[in-house]
């Protein structure tokens, strides 16, 4: 399985339940990164992508990771716990290039991984969204 956060400067990914920002030009980069693989995620994240079409890859499931395959993306904001890290094989990491409050940390080991691309873009509302990908 392949998973997608986005995190802060400080690693954090949500704040009081709620996801700390979004972007639609990544959800652009996002959609166009995986290309013609499936994305899980949740109804929470799904809400993101309503000017989606419903019949794109973008599947929804509360417990989605249990369903993914080994080629399908798993977008991650509030379900991190439902994660099995023996099963990741890449990792897409957005950084917002800010701090903002958190209580909930992307705290994946990556010292065994191995950054394979880094790209920086010109968000919607942040002025640069940096994409890290990483393997293992």
């Amino acid at each position: 399985m392949k998973i997608i956060v986005c995190i802060d400067d400080k690693n954090g990914m949500m704040f009081n339940h709620r996801r700390q920002s979004k972007d639609r030009e990544v959800r652009r980069d996002m959609l166009s990164y995986i290309g013609h693989h499936r994305l899980w995620m949740n109804e929470y994240s799904r809400k993101q992508f309503e000017a989606v079409p419903k019949d794109a890859q973008i599947e929804v499931n509360e417990n989605f990771p249990a369903f993914a395959g080994d080629d399908d993306y798993c977008f991650i904001e509030n379900s991190i716990y439902l994660l099995n890290k023996n099963l990741i094989t890449e990792i897409v990491i957005y950084h917002w290039n800010r701090i903002y409050p958190s209580d909930t940390k992307f705290e994946l080991d990556l010292s065994e991984w191995n950054l394979v691309s880094q790209n920086q873009f010109r968000g919607f509302s942040h002025e640069k969204i940096t994409r890290e990908v990483w393997k293992k």
